[in-house]
């Protein structure tokens, strides 16, 4: 079957095998239906109908979490995640968007106070909107407040907090933090799929840095053990 054909045959299929039909494959069998009470028992009875945990393991890099798992460890995991999500922490979200797209704006045309002038000309705008997104996630989530080139950390910053907003690298690092995490994120695919042995394999001038990294390891899953190693330390001491 062609991936996402339910939105271009819409109720076709349906009206020719029924409102409910079975897809046999090799690698399985898959029912299709369209009856809403049968849509609402499964829905709503997640222990008889638990989803198929392996299709989400690759985003299971980073641990265990709400995709990636069932059953009592789904139900601790949704617990945490479920306080996040309420109408103060969304006009919080949107209160950070506004801030971080007049940054970003300034980024590109430059800001009243800093006297910078712009062709019009935006040469990144893909790695700046991935930016913009990075920025509200890590100040909404974390409380880390990202700056775009040319701003400040603002005065009264706790230190612990403002050295992961800031562009200059800390002592002993050669990357800040955002534009290490920015480096991850845009060779996500890459990491997820491509096993360790072929990763170890970049030659030395990559741009993935692969050094000093334990092997049949993710990389991705040891930057968070270390960042979040820190992030204990600093703040929950």
């Amino acid at each position: 079957m062609l991936h996402d054909w339910a939105y271009g045959s819409l109720w076709e299929p349906f009206e020719r095998l029924g409102e409910s039909f079975i897809v046999v494959s090799p690698g399985g069998m898959t029912l299709f239906t369209a009856n809403a009470d049968a849509i609402k028992q499964v829905t709503s009875r997640r222990e008889a109908f638990p989803k198929d945990t392996s299709n989400y393991a690759i985003l299971s890099l980073f641990g265990q979490n709400v995709l990636g798992t069932e059953g009592a460890v789904w139900r601790m995991h949704r617990k945490v995640t479920a306080a996040s999500f309420n109408e103060k922490n969304a006009a919080h979200t949107f209160a950070e968007a506004i801030h971080q797209t007049t940054g970003m704006l300034d980024h590109w045309f430059g800001g009243a106070d800093e006297g910078k002038t712009s062709t019009g000309t935006l040469r990144n705008l893909e790695h700046d909107t991935m930016t913009l997104a990075l920025n509200i996630i890590g100040y909404v989530g974390f409380g880390l407040r990202l700056l775009w080139p040319g701003q400040q950390v603002p005065q009264g910053t706790d230190p612990r907090v403002a050295k992961y907003g800031t562009h200059i690298p800390s002592a002993g690092h050669t990357l800040s933090f955002s534009n290490a995490l920015a480096a991850v994120l845009d060779r996500i695919l890459v990491l997820l799929l491509l096993p360790w042995p072929l990763l170890s394999m970049q030659p030395p001038n990559a741009e993935i840095v692969l050094l000093n990294f334990p092997p049949k390891k993710s990389i991705f899953a040891t930057y968070s053990d270390r960042w979040e190693l820190t992030l204990r330390q600093e703040f929950f001491p």
